[in-house]
């Protein structure tokens, strides 16, 4: 846990945290340095999350958050390895705490879902 530590080190904005599970394991490795930062509080209005799957050797999931900027260009706001896509009990959980949030689901997943339930 020495890299999230230094990267927030590297500057007064810069936020690292890390989350352990009850086993002591890593949970959730969230970054977002001072650029991240300035960007979201410019345009914080649409919040855009892409999660990324299997990343490396251990399979975590690697959660990007992005808002957009005046020209329509998406930049990187937040990193952090956490997922809920078609998952309703967490979806309903980020809703009561984040409730000015409009939460969008992957095409991918909904699609998926509605597959499985006319199955």
């Amino acid at each position: 846990m020495r890299r999230p530590a230094a990267f927030a080190a590297l500057g007064p904005e810069n936020a690292a945290s890390v989350a352990e599970s009850d086993a002591s394991e890593s949970g959730v490795i969230s970054l977002a340095s001072a650029h991240m930062w300035r960007v979201f509080s410019r345009f914080s209005e649409l919040l855009m999350v892409d999660c990324s799957h299997k990343t490396n050797r251990y399979n975590y999931q690697l959660l990007t958050f992005m808002a957009m900027n005046e020209f329509g260009e998406g930049a990187v706001v937040h990193h952090s390895m956490i997922e809920a896509n078609k998952d309703l009990n967490e979806i309903r959980v980020l809703e009561a705490n984040f409730s000015d949030t409009r939460i969008l689901i992957c095409h991918f997943h909904v699609i998926k879902y509605l597959k499985e339930k006319r199955a």
